[in-house]
């Protein structure tokens, strides 16, 4: 039975970018060094030794291609994948923290004034290409591997780049919404003013937006950014917990002083937030 379900596209998505990445691999080994324990794993060293195999004997079987270069290639490449075993292995062993998901350092990046992520998005792809193109009359097996490879390469190095763009702005947007949450949900002030990030609260009364408010936002948080407001006295209260936004420098619920600092705000109990202006 098909699976046409929401996730089936995202997941075969997944699967070519895999496939993608462990075409791409023989390519990355021997340009880059300082690689994370967990970009190689023992299932992507099988995987790989397998398609190298699979690949050299259907390509020696049609007895139409000399293969002696390809091979070659899949060896060193191989042999880079031990190498880079052996380092991480050392790594480990000495108690040196790395992050596990590294792509590697490119080797160009030594002579090159660019961005790394511009030399394995771009610098790397080409090359391998244009050397796979330079060698298909020579060696066409091993000319169509690079050329192949080369475009799962660059295909990868964009896919990365776009999912590192995206946690960038996931946390960009979070320290917004963190910093305008009373401006957008209770204050309801333009995106002129909380930068961009608005709210759409429909038909809500103001007690709901005060419980989101609440229930949204930690409590030092609020105590931080209701003490540092310019021009406005606001606080907790240091009698009731009530929170307040009032001009007079005491509790518009109580008559209580509001809490001098942050600390002193947040180590008071938490209570239901109640707007007095």
């Amino acid at each position: 039975m098909m699976n046409n379900g929401p996730n089936s596209g995202s997941k075969a998505l997944n699967q070519a970018e895999g496939l993608a990445r462990l075409l791409s691999r023989p390519l990355v080994v021997l340009t880059r060094r300082d690689f994370g324990e967990r970009f190689f794993g023992a299932s992507a060293f099988g995987k790989l030794l397998l398609y190298g195999v699979l690949l050299f004997a259907a390509v020696s079987a049609s007895q139409h291609l000399d293969t002696l270069p390809l091979g070659g290639f899949l060896l060193l490449s191989f042999a880079a994948c031990l190498w880079h075993q052996f380092v991480i292995w050392r790594r480990n062993y000495r108690g040196e923290e790395w992050h596990s998901y590294y792509s590697g350092t490119p080797w160009l990046a030594e002579v090159l004034p660019l961005d790394e992520f511009k030399i394995k998005q771009w610098i790397e792809p080409i090359l391998w290409t244009a050397l796979g193109t330079a060698l298909l009359e020579l060696s066409p097996a091993l000319g169509c591997w690079l050329l192949f490879s080369g475009a799962c390469l660059g295909a990868t190095a964009t896919l990365t780049a776009a999912r590192e763009r995206t946690k960038l702005l996931d946390m960009m947007d979070a320290q917004i919404e963190a910093k305008n949450m009373r401006a957008a949900l209770i204050e309801r002030k333009p995106a002129t003013e909380t930068q961009g990030f608005v709210i759409s609260v429909g038909g809500m009364k103001p007690q709901q937006r005060e419980t989101l408010f609440n229930r949204f936002t930690s409590l030092y948080d609020r105590a931080r950014e209701a003490i540092t407001t310019q021009h406005t006295q606001t606080g907790r209260c240091a009698v009731c917990s009530a929170w307040n936004i009032a001009d007079a420098g005491y509790c518009g619920n109580c008559g209580g002083p509001l809490a001098a600092s942050v600390e002193e705000a947040a180590s008071i109990q938490p209570s239901q937030w109640r707007a007095t202006g």
